[in-house]
């Protein structure tokens, strides 16, 4: 019997998460459209704009707690960052992208910092790019 109580009490204390209200549902379909800019942006080669509109889609998934949709704007985001500095010249940028250690200390909430750890021939892409620079030196 108290068993049966507690399952009771707990179903009617909190609400299920599928009840969302009409401000949660605006923010998600927010992010959604972000998001899908940032597809786009991404599509069009322009990196820069994708990763902008993928930092603020992940930003009102954050505020509603969506995991999946978080997960999927964290790839996005490195993604977008490893594109974005994939042909660089500056041995430092390349080397932040695979988190090699450089001559500065990594800011915090760096996008581009091991941006293409998740991507094995991206990654090793710009190892090779590195190794061309380290060659000229």
């Amino acid at each position: 019997m108290l068993f049966l109580t507690v399952v009771l009490v707990l179903q009617y204390a909190s609400p299920a998460r599928s009840e969302e209200s009409e401000a949660e549902r605006l923010v998600h379909r927010e992010g959604r459209a972000l998001f899908d800019e940032g597809h786009d942006a991404y599509k069009a080669n322009d990196f820069k704009t994708a990763l902008r509109k993928f930092q603020q889609s992940r930003i009102r998934y954050a505020s509603l707690r969506l995991p999946d949709d978080i997960d999927k704007c964290d790839r996005a985001i490195h993604a977008a960052a490893c594109m974005d500095r994939i042909d660089e010249k500056n041995l430092n940028q390349l080397k932040e992208l695979v988190g090699e250690p450089t001559d500065k200390p990594p800011r915090s909430n760096d996008p581009y910092v091991g941006a293409c750890l998740p991507f094995p021939d991206l990654s090793k892409r710009v190892k090779a790019n590195i190794a061309v620079l380290e060659g000229q030196r």
